[in-house]
């Protein structure tokens, strides 16, 4: 079985599935969600990341994901395809929530700080 790469084009992200999230009522944090939103989320690791968007001064905007990245992504936004049965999302970077920091990363090394 032939090795797939991805090269997403302007701000797409392209993840695989970690584990699925549904939000609840209450958050560790005591963050009270109400029972009317109830968004589906996935948690997926970055295996591809396109160049950016362009603004509207045709400036590229750099994207704030690398890959190896675990992220939240809001279950609105991309696809699902799955290829050589490996199920790869494919978002736009806004469809991300955050980046999840593991313990080992928060010694302040990540792009995005």
């Amino acid at each position: 079985m032939a090795k797939v790469t991805f090269k997403p084009l302007r701000d797409m992200v392209i993840v695989t599935s970690v584990a699925e999230v549904l939000l609840g009522r209450a958050r560790a944090s005591g963050v009270i969600i109400p029972d009317t939103v109830d968004i589906p989320m996935n948690l997926g690791e970055v295996v591809a990341v396109g160049p950016g968007r362009l603004d509207a001064n045709g400036v590229l905007m750099p994207m704030s994901v690398a890959v190896g990245d675990l992220v939240l992504v809001d279950g609105k936004y991309g696809g699902k395809q799955s290829i050589d049965g490996v199920e790869y999302g494919s978002i736009p970077e806004i469809g991300i929530i955050t980046i999840v920091i593991r313990e080992e990363e928060q010694d302040g090394n990540h792009p995005v700080n």
